[in-house]
Formats: C-alpha cells, sequence, structure tokens
C-alpha cells in the first residue's frame, strides 16, 4: 500500500497516528464493528483535553472498538493518554483561528 501526502509534515504525521493505530490493536482493539455487542472507544473531549470511554451496540462512532472497558483502559495506558491525544486524536481536528 502507497500513501500520498502534500507535505512532509503530514507524512509525518500520518505516519505517528498508524503507529498508535497498530498499538491500539496489538493490545486488543479491533477495527470491526460487534453488531449488539460490546464496542469498547476512546472519546476525546477537546476542551478539557482528556479521553473518556464509550460502549455502543448499534452505533458506529470510532475506528478502532475493544471488547471491554478494561482493554481500551489499559491499552491507553501503555501507549500514553497524551501521547494519543496529541498524535493520534488531535490530527484529526481542525482548529480554525479566531477571526476578530
Amino acid at each position: 500500500m502507497v500513501f500520498t501526502f502534500l507535505t512532509e509534515e503530514e507524512t509525518e504525521t500520518r505516519k505517528k497516528m498508524l503507529l498508535i493505530e497498530e498499538e491500539l490493536i496489538r493490545l486488543g482493539g479491533r477495527r470491526e464493528f460487534k453488531l449488539l455487542k460490546d464496542n469498547y472507544s476512546n472519546l476525546f473531549w477537546p476542551e478539557k483535553n482528556s479521553i473518556s470511554y464509550s460502549n455502543s451496540s448499534r452505533c458506529v462512532q470510532s475506528e478502532i472498538y475493544f471488547d471491554t472497558q478494561e482493554q481500551l483502559k489499559e491499552a491507553i495506558k501503555q501507549i500514553g493518554e497524551q501521547r494519543i491525544i496529541d498524535e493520534y486524536l488531535k490530527p484529526r481536528m481542525i482548529f480554525e483561528e479566531d477571526e476578530e
């Protein structure tokens, strides 16, 4: 598989995101959503700069899921919550400058 990016900075950002995604999967996560089953994922709250946990059996809301909240918590602990925020979640956001 080949990825193409416009800048070297974008390439490095995406590389970090993919590495964290791989770590989440290695630590028990999965990409597949299990309908009517437990699908634990993280939720990022930018205003608090923190992660919380969510479970859904009917609504697809994330890219990586875990069977239990404990698995998700352990994966976040091993990778580092701030690293996940800075290198995996924040790059998915658009921060618009104040127009004032």
